[in-house]
């Protein structure tokens, strides 16, 4: 049906109004799913579809003295979200010359929002952007990325967030680009890495007197040390996940180590992650050959839009 011309008219219209609506991304992961045929042939033949949606993502804060700023920020971050979520429906490079413009929105997003819930759907879509497009084609990005990352953990070293803030999620979101990033193991990431883990043999066999440099050793070692009690639920989802997982026969794809977790009530519900982030990822390197499980990393950016909220 989306091949034919003549059937547009007939769904265009509902497709809109149901990524329009604000309940969208209170569905299952399977239904965004069974949607994004029709989304993405809604964006292949309307040109105009994403240049509108980006410009409602930067869109100046209403001058009404009425007009409540929580509401405002939510709107803004289910506007990132729909992006995302065009974008995963999309082929690969399939928006490379929409990149530009997509990057710039992002980057002033993070520069001019501080609201954690917009914050947090930046790095959604900077995850799906790593899975659409060739990593290459992402390098003037980089700093940005790195530089905003770097910020996010340096502030949770220097305050930790209490039990049940809203920073809970923005630090969780990136902590799932970070564990991207380290699946992925692109040419430009690997050289910046050693900011966030230890990569070397350190990493399996520590030396006496080792100190953590690397910045996960060292929220590891900060939030481990805070008390155990009321440590959260989703600990469990956590610990049993591993960075790798048997596909066929005796291959080994690399996968995300966090892809269980949606949500977090306390800055422990990350010790596991900080804590074996390093050696997981340096064992995986040469047990996965550098193959990736990408439908694993699919389902989870799904299960993160359809399901997080």
């Amino acid at each position: 049906m989306t091949k034919l011309s003549a059937a547009m008219k007939a769904w265009r219209g509902p497709i809109v109004d149901i990524l329009n609506d604000n309940r969208c991304f209170n569905s299952s992961a399977e239904g965004g799913k069974r949607w994004r045929v029709l989304v993405k042939m809604l964006f292949e033949t309307d040109k105009t579809a994403l240049t509108e949606l980006l410009s409602r993502i930067t869109t100046a804060p209403s001058a009404n003295i009425f007009t409540n700023r929580e509401y405002e920020m939510l709107l803004r971050s289910l506007n990132l979200r729909r992006l995302s979520y065009v974008l995963l429906t999309g082929e690969k490079n399939q928006f490379l010359t929409q990149l530009p413009t997509i990057q710039e929105k992002l980057v002033d997003t993070l520069r001019s929002v501080t609201a954690p819930i917009v914050q947090s759907e930046v790095y959604l879509c900077v995850r799906v952007l790593l899975c659409r497009l060739s990593p290459h084609n992402l390098s003037s990005f980089w700093p940005v990325i790195l530089t905003e990352l770097y910020r996010v953990f340096e502030q949770v070293t220097g305050s930790l967030p209490s039990d049940g803030s809203e920073e809970l999620g923005l630090i969780l979101a990136a902590s799932k680009l970070l564990d991207l990033l380290l699946v992925l193991q692109t040419e430009e990431f690997q050289i910046h890495q050693w900011i966030f883990i230890t990569d070397t043999v350190d990493a399996v066999y520590r030396p006496d007197q080792w100190s953590p440099a690397a910045m996960l050793d060292c929220l590891a070692e900060i939030v481990g040390e805070l008390p155990s009690e009321g440590s959260s639920k989703h600990l469990d989802h956590v610990v049993s996940t591993s960075p790798t997982t048997p596909s066929v026969g005796t291959r080994i794809l690399r996968r995300p180590f966090l892809r269980n977790l949606h949500q977090i009530d306390s800055i422990r519900d990350l010790v596991p992650f900080f804590n074996q982030a390093s050696i997981a990822y340096y064992e995986s390197v040469y047990s996965s050959d550098g193959r990736v499980d990408w439908e694993a990393v699919e389902e989870g950016l799904y299960e993160d839009m359809f399901e997080g909220r």
